[in-house]
C-alpha cells in the first residue's frame, strides 16, 4: 500500500482549513440549541441537515459535473468514515440525555488522543514527546475550559459518549484515506446518499419529525445545516492536506467556538480558569503543526 505523504505547505492549509471546519461546526453545535428552544430535537436536526447537505452537494457535482460514487478502493474506507460519522452523531447527540453536556465533550474529545495512537501503531514508533505533550495539553485545556461535572456519571450516556469517540476516529483515519483518491464533492455526496436515508429513518422511528414552530427556531435550523455543510467540507479538505492526527488535533477548536459563541450571543460568562484552557488548547496545536511530518502507511 503506498504510504500518504504530506508537506508543510499542505499541512498548513489542513491546519487552516480544520479550524474553519471546528468552527463551522461549533456554529451548528450553537445554532442547533435555538431549534431545539424553538421545538425541535436532535434527532430532526441531524437529519435536516444531513437532507441539505445531500441537496447542496449534488447540485454543486450536477453543475461541475463530478461523478456521484467514489472509484472501488476508496468504497470501504469511505463506507467506514460514512459509519464514524453516524457514531458521532448519534453518539453525541445521545450521550446529553443521560450526563452534563461538558462531560460529553470531554469524553468524546479523547479521540484526537486515540488517533494519535493509531498513526503511531501505523507508522510503527512511537511519537514525538513534543506532539505526545501537546496533544495531553489541548485534552488537559478543554477540561478546564469546560469544567466538568462528575456527579451524574451514568453508563449509557459514558457509553454514548465514547461511541462518539470512536466514530470520531474512524472519520479522521479512514477519511484521510479516501480524501487522497476521491474528489471532494464526491466524498460529500457518497457520505449523504449513505448516511441521509439513515437519519430519517431514525426520526421516523422515534414519531416523527419535530419541526421548529417558531421564526427563531427555524432560523436556527437553517443556520445548523449551513454551518454543518460547511463544517464537513472543509473537514474533507483538511483530510486531504493534513495528518489525521494533526487534522483531529485542530478540532479542539470546536468546544472553544461553541464557548465563545455562547458568550457572545447567549449571554454565558466566562472563568479565568476557561480562559487558561482556552491558551492551552490554542498552544497545544501551534506545538502540534511545528512537528516533523511523518508518511501515513
Amino acid at each position: 500500500m503506498t504510504a500518504l505523504t504530506y508537506d508543510s505547505r499542505s499541512q498548513l492549509r489542513g491546519v487552516i482549513a480544520a479550524g474553519v471546519s471546528a468552527t463551522s461546526f461549533g456554529v451548528s453545535i450553537t445554532f442547533a440549541t435555538v431549534a431545539y428552544a424553538g421545538g425541535s430535537d436532535p434527532l430532526t436536526v441531524v437529519a435536516f441537515r444531513t437532507v441539505a447537505g445531500l441537496l447542496i452537494s449534488l447540485a454543486i457535482v450536477s453543475f461541475v459535473r463530478r461523478p456521484l460514487l467514489p472509484e472501488r478502493n476508496a468504497m470501504t474506507p469511505l463506507m467506514l468514515m460514512v459509519a464514524g460519522l453516524l457514531f458521532v452523531n448519534y453518539g453525541y447527540n445521545w450521550s446529553v440525555h443521560y450526563i452534563p453536556i461538558s462531560l460529553a465533550v470531554l469524553v468524546f474529545y479523547t479521540f484526537p488522543l486515540i488517533v494519535l495512537a493509531v498513526e503511531a501503531l501505523g507508522n510503527w514508533r512511537l511519537p514525538a514527546v513534543a506532539s505526545l505533550f501537546a496533544f495531553v495539553l489541548a485534552f488537559i485545556g478543554l477540561g478546564l475550559a469546560l469544567g466538568p461535572s462528575f456527579a451524574e456519571l451514568n453508563w449509557r450516556g459514558l457509553l454514548c459518549a465514547c461511541l462518539a469517540s470512536v466514530g470520531g476516529v474512524l472519520m479522521f483515519v479512514f477519511g484521510a484515506r479516501a480524501a487522497r483518491t476521491t474528489g471532494l464533492m464526491t466524498m460529500t455526496v457518497f457520505t449523504h446518499i449513505i448516511a441521509g436515508p439513515l437519519t430519517i429513518m431514525a426520526v421516523f422511528a422515534f414519531g416523527g419529525p419535530a419541526l421548529p414552530t417558531t421564526g427563531l427556531g427555524w432560523l436556527g435550523l437553517n443556520v445548523a445545516a449551513a454551518a454543518y455543510v460547511n463544517g464537513l467540507l472543509f473537514q474533507f479538505i483538511a483530510m486531504r492536506l493534513a495528518t489525521p492526527a494533526l487534522a483531529a488535533m485542530v478540532f479542539n477548536m470546536e468546544p472553544l467556538a461553541v464557548i465563545v459563541l455562547a458568550t457572545l450571543y447567549l449571554g454565558e460568562r466566562l472563568e479565568m480558569v476557561q480562559y487558561a484552557g482556552g491558551v492551552c488548547v490554542l498552544a497545544a496545536i501551534l506545538i502540534a503543526s511545528r512537528q516533523r511530518i511523518q508518511p501515513i502507511p
